[in-house]
């Protein structure tokens, strides 16, 4: 391993890609993830502003977060989506899941489409 650290670790590898030989492959390694589209009766959707130093933005994105260890990751997404906008559901159903960045990450992020939502009390990470 060439990096542990608080969310990613990062591992070096060779592998034999053909007749090309071998290669040197370094991957970050993450837990995972959630993402939760909370859909309104009237067809809108709740996104949050999110503060994002990699790309030095400050973005509008789906309720989301890390998956904790051994957790199933609808009951992530439902707690995300309350930590994060205060909504509850009472309709979680899954999308599938995403790959964002295959080339070098392994995170896999399960996608859910919330519905018959209803106001509860956000609880946001600092």
């Amino acid at each position: 391993m060439l990096f542990k650290g608080l969310v990613v670790n990062i591992e070096q590898m060779e592998v034999m890609v053909g007749e090309k030989g071998w290669h040197v492959f370094q991957v970050v390694r993450h837990p995972g993830g959630v993402g939760v589209l909370p859909l309104h009766p009237d067809g809108s959707v709740t996104l949050i502003r999110q503060l994002r130093p990699a790309v030095d933005a400050i973005m509008l994105e789906l309720p989301a977060g890390r998956l904790d260890v051994g957790e199933e990751p609808a009951q992530c997404g439902l707690r995300e989506l309350t930590e994060e906008t205060g909504l509850v559901a009472g309709r979680l159903e899954t999308l599938g899941i995403i790959q964002p960045s295959p080339g070098v990450f392994d995170e896999v992020v399960h996608l859910f489409l919330a519905t018959e939502l209803s106001q509860g009390e956000a609880d946001p990470e600092h």
